[in-house]
């Protein structure tokens, strides 16, 4: 039978067990990165008829995306997207060169205004622009604007948006570290084994006698 103070050793091993795993174990919070929830999206045409977005509810977050190409002058292939435009037709897509509008214009037009999409996106990258939106509890317009000639009688095809909203998701991740808890269990265990081998050894001795 084993003696209280083999008692007490076992319960410290034990414990040593349970504190091990608290003590060893790697706890990491992680912030969740914000979630984009998809609102919208339709195609701009170079047509110069305004599409309307959902009304978009006030002060909140929204990330407005602009992308793809389109014609200013189909015949000659000369191209533009939300910001720029090109004067090189050997590629509509992956642009030799690139220009911005003078005073500072955007062909893709919100509520009537020009728009600062940012920096030129050439075709590796989908001639895709982002802005941040807050609503201000109504709709959006969107509208290309043919400032290169002003004949939209030769434009051919669109600029697609979306419409995301921005929500930040509460919580965390929890790393344990596995390998570390393993360690902890493995140590309890041996600590516990070497106990009661004492035990069993103490007891076989008594049984000799």
């Amino acid at each position: 039978m084993i003696s209280v103070s083999r008692k007490t050793l076992v319960v410290l091993a034990l414990v040593m067990f349970a504190a091990g795993v608290v003590g060893f174990a790697r706890v990491q919070l992680v912030r969740a990165a914000p979630v984009q929830g998809f609102v919208w999206e339709s195609d701009v045409f170079s047509s110069g008829v305004s599409v309307v977005s959902p009304v978009l509810e006030a002060g909140t977050s929204y990330v407005v995306q602009a992308q793809e190409i389109w014609f200013y002058d189909y015949d000659n292939n000369f191209a533009a997207d939300a910001m720029f435009y090109t004067t090189d037709p050997s590629d509509s897509w992956d642009w030799q060169s690139h220009s911005a509008l003078v005073g500072n214009h955007s062909f893709l037009q919100i509520d009537g205004n020009d728009v600062n999409w940012g920096a030129f996106s050439n075709g590796d990258s989908g001639h895709k622009y982002t802005i941040v939106y807050t609503g201000g509890g109504t709709a959006l317009t969107f509208r290309i604007v043919d400032w290169r000639d002003l004949d939209y009688a030769n434009n051919v095809c669109h600029i697609h948006v979306l419409i995301h909203s921005e929500t930040t998701v509460g919580g965390y991740i929890v790393d344990y570290g596995v390998s570390n808890v393993y360690l902890a269990w493995i140590f309890g265990a041996v600590v516990f084994a070497v106990v009661v081998a004492g035990s069993v050894v103490a007891y076989c001795r008594r049984m000799k006698k």
